[in-house]
């Protein structure tokens, strides 16, 4: 059967960087954005992934593009999205997920489900009882640029703008499987059957950072098999934003996890003083927790003592060959500094770079290379690294800015596994913080914006100032397409 599909907002490129999405790190992501669901940044395509084919259950159409480069993995994790949003903090989310059996073999499985907090939970499992298929046909367009210039309101000026709209350029057949949702049983996560499974397993379990087990449903998975899940997650409060993980292990030596990039922590859980220890970091004692001075949350990293040598944190984590990090960064005080970033295969640095007296570096494997990006002392910065093992080479952008071109930096690599931060202060007086090392920047009071006299704000925080005084979001107005609406 042929269905002719109008799908707009999609062309030809988009399904290309579809297969792109797959490069996204595999956690997700439960995001309350004024109820607005953050939208990823794309990764880089290096090669084609196992493609999903697409459902389609009570007139849904569900699309699987998210996963990772599955390291070591037989049983790869595919989600419909990376980022969920719940409107209300009695609200829930719903997490589609695709599991494709490469093992070579039938896997009797668990699906497990992590999370962060006791709030966080799975209500229920559902398995696709799949019925048939047929072949939609998809309209492909592409992007056209057209001047969407407009005069303000206030000046009257002309205010010079370039939109992006869409024109249909073909079609193209594309397959989508068909069924009905069946309720499956859960139960309580089992250390002792996933130990039983993994001892006949070659595959290592991977770290699932300050996670704790809750629900899990057994399931059969024939050789080859690609089955599809529903879960309901239960979020009983509001929340800024959390991760949680998906794993499956088979009893035939089957593995697979929504791993994070190499490392991931917002040190909002760790106790004040000293790092060392704490989250499986390593760390001299000169660098401690502190709750005074922070990006996000409630905690972030410090090291303040004055010294003529370096003073280092390391932590090791997934080993990719290809991925993308995210962190934030402060130097406080005047003076020459120098903060370091490596990111490590086999205990040496192979991307390698860093912020010296007010400017960015990095070593292309014989000199450094500056005067690439500025930065201001006493303010928190982003910095975000992709790096991809084809031809060993790393890309880099700061304040989700501009990108450099891909360059070569200071080594080859099969993977990378493990991130040092190096500290060198000269001055007394003057510090240095670290906060929120995850795959993307933080996406809370920046994906929503309100107008105030022509101009765009970022809300902040969940509030927004109505006459000097801030305000819950909640009943609060906001212009989208030049037409104020509420948010409830």
């Amino acid at each position: 059967m042929i269905k002719q599909i109008k799908q707009f907002g999609v062309n030809i490129w988009d399904k290309i960087k579809t297969f792109g999405r797959w490069c996204k790190k595999k956690v997700k992501e439960i995001a309350v954005v004024l109820g607005i669901i953050g939208v990823a940044v794309a990764s880089t395509v290096i090669a084609p992934p196992t493609t999903i084919i697409p459902i389609e259950v009570d007139e849904q159409v569900i699309e699987f593009p998210y996963t990772d480069e599955n390291s070591n993995e037989n049983l790869l994790i595919y989600t419909d999205k990376e980022f969920y949003s719940n409107l209300f903090s009695w609200d829930y989310v719903t997490v589609y997920v695709a599991v494709k059996n490469k093992s070579g073999k039938g896997q009797l499985s668990n699906l497990q489900f992590f999370s962060p907090r006791e709030d966080i939970t799975v209500e229920s499992i559902e398995r696709l009882n799949i019925t048939g298929s047929y072949d939609a046909i998809i309209s492909d367009y592409q992007d056209v640029k057209y001047d969407c210039s407009y005069e303000s309101t206030t000046t009257k000026e002309l205010i010079k703008k370039t939109c992006i709209k869409q024109e249909e350029i073909g079609t193209h057949l594309e397959k989508r499987r068909t069924g009905n949702w069946d309720l499956s049983e859960i139960s309580d996560y089992s250390k002792e059957e996933f130990d039983s499974f993994l001892t006949k397993s070659n595959l290592l379990e991977k770290d699932k950072p300050n996670q704790r087990a809750d629900k899990k449903t057994q399931v059969n998975l024939i050789k080859s098999e690609t089955a599809y899940f529903k879960i309901k997650v239960n979020i009983s409060s509001v929340i800024s934003k959390e991760e949680f993980f998906l794993e499956v292990v088979g009893s035939e030596g089957g593995y697979g996890l929504l791993d994070p990039t190499i490392v991931t922590d917002n040190f909002n859980s760790y106790n004040d003083g000293d790092l060392n220890g704490q989250g499986s970091w390593t760390a001299h004692a000169n660098i401690d927790v502190q709750g005074t001075e922070v990006k996000e949350g409630t905690k972030a990293i410090r090291d303040s003592n004055a010294h003529t040598g370096t003073e280092e944190m390391k932590k090791s984590g997934s080993a990719l060959a290809d991925g993308k990090l995210t962190f934030y960064f402060q130097i406080a005080g005047s003076g020459d500094h120098n903060l370091s970033f490596y990111l490590v295969s086999g205990g040496a640095a192979k991307v390698f770079m860093g912020f010296l007296n007010g400017s960015f570096r990095y070593h292309n494997g014989s000199a450094w290379q500056t005067g690439i990006f500025d930065y201001t002392l006493n303010a928190w910065h982003s910095f975000e690294i992709e790096w991809r093992a084809s031809d060993d080479k790393a890309r880099f952008r700061m304040d989700e800015d501009t990108w450099t071109d891909w360059v070569t930096n200071n080594g080859t690599w099969t993977t990378l596994d493990e991130l040092w931060i190096s500290f060198y202060i000269v001055a007394s007086g003057q510090t240095h913080y670290i906060d929120y090392i995850a795959e993307d920047p933080i996406s809370v009071g920046t994906d929503m914006q309100i107008n105030i006299g022509d101009a765009w704000k970022a809300v902040e925080l969940m509030k927004i100032n109505i006459g000097d005084v801030w305000k819950d979001v909640s009943g609060a107005w906001v212009n989208i397409g030049d037409s104020w609406k509420v948010i409830y």
